[in-house]
């Protein structure tokens, strides 16, 4: 084709961008279009730039430039690079022009968000990370954990994605590489266990209770104590208040008592016996149990030990070695329990009644054994009330006898 005469061919300089980013939404196109000694090509004339098969139209300005804007949010990387074709018509002075070049986009560097509940390490599973930069409508799936800058809990800087691994139908797109991002550590909830003995108390002090859910290594402390559903024995009662608990040690920090959970066992109270009884010859307490507490109802209770005939009697406290014949009672009876129940008894010196005869001897005294039925004692004497006088009449209780006259 002849070139007419008296007409500059211009040329195509400065086009831009050679690459962009995956996911940029809006992208301009600029060049300029050179007159090369023919002078400037008139302000308004069109070039007509194509990207991916769309054509937009671009008005030369002042310096020869032009520039328009396209939508590329759905460039892809693996259909790049991506060809840009520029085109002049041309005029009287200047002959038609064109050229090419090439777009690229490059995969976006992922940015991550998450939180996590504090478990001791430090690192984030994939599970509980979003990428934050993601294009609307893209399928993009993360496995694997990143590495964070602490185990402890705040805002912690994810340090390593090597463990992290990119999926879904819009994974080529994205990369690892040059990502970042940052996972929030939060509180973890304590769980609290334990169990008390009966104490009438419808709460449970922090000596007995563990925290079930502390992580291993950690040094966690509890002080002052929390409300539980009821004060009785049996199944485990709730902790339904933990108002009154602190939670202390290095490790505090990494817990909280918002939104903690918990139970206590409640076990029942050995009673702890105490009595008293006079001297029968038995080894056995019939009696109310007495511990303070709770009344139990009318049974016997085995004593440590039992006096023989003949021996002698001493006030003494007795061990109670058997329960068996004993019975709690009462409305509260199921908070108590003769498991491992303890006690004694004192058993008090019995005091004897006498009784006997003797013919009258003129002395208010009787020299024989005490005999009261119970218990043989030494040969002693015996102060009788009252002594007859010389030549006073002795009279015996009970019916008189007469004699005959001879």
């Amino acid at each position: 084709m002849t070139q007419p005469s008296g007409q500059t061919t211009p040329t195509f300089s400065n086009l831009y961008p050679p690459s962009i980013t995956y996911g940029t939404a809006t992208q301009t196109i600029s060049g300029q279009l050179n007159g090369n000694g023919g002078g400037s090509i008139p302000q308004g004339e069109i070039v007509v730039v194509t990207l991916n098969g769309v054509p937009q139209n671009a008005m030369l300005t002042t310096s020869d430039a032009f520039s328009t804007s396209f939508n590329t949010a759905m460039l892809s990387v693996s259909s790049s690079p991506y060809t840009i074709s520029f085109s002049y018509a041309g005029n009287a002075n200047f002959t038609s022009a064109s050229a090419s070049s090439n777009l690229t986009v490059h995969a976006l560097a992922v940015t991550l968000t998450g939180s996590e509940t504090y478990n001791g390490s430090a690192s984030a599973a994939a599970g509980v990370l979003t990428v934050s930069n993601k294009v609307n409508g893209d399928t993009l799936t993360l496995s694997g954990s990143v590495a964070l800058a602490s185990a402890n809990v705040g805002a912690e800087t994810i340090t390593s994605f090597a463990g992290l691994t990119l999926g879904g139908s819009s994974a080529s797109n994205y990369t690892l590489t040059g990502a970042t991002g940052s996972a929030t550590v939060n509180a973890l909830a304590v769980t609290l266990t334990g169990s008390e003995t009966y104490n009438g108390s419808a709460s449970a002090a922090a000596g007995v209770l563990t925290v079930s859910n502390k992580v291993n290594g950690d040094t966690l402390t509890l002080s002052g104590s929390v409300t539980l559903a009821s004060a009785n024995a049996g199944a485990e009662e709730t902790i339904t208040s933990f108002a009154g608990l602190t939670l202390g040690g290095s490790s505090a920090s990494n817990y909280t008592l918002t939104g903690a959970t918990g139970s206590a066992t409640v076990n029942a109270l050995a009673v702890t016996l105490t009595g008293s009884e006079t001297y029968n010859g038995s080894a056995s307490a019939p009696g109310r149990c007495s511990d303070g507490v709770q009344q139990g109802q009318w049974r016997h209770a085995h004593l440590v030990g039992k006096r023989r005939p003949g021996q002698r009697q001493r006030r003494a406290a007795e061990t109670i070695k058997s329960f068996a014949g004993l019975t709690l009672g009462g409305s509260s009876a199921s908070n108590y329990t003769l498991t491992g129940a303890t006690g004694s008894v004192t058993v008090n010196a019995l005091a004897v009644t006498l009784t006997g005869s003797e013919t009258y001897n003129g002395s208010a005294q009787r020299r024989g054994r005490r005999s009261d039925g119970v218990q043989q004692g030494q040969r002693r004497h015996a102060d009788l009330v009252g002594k007859r006088h010389p030549g006073q009449r002795q009279r015996r209780r009970g019916k008189r006898s007469r004699r005959s006259p001879a």
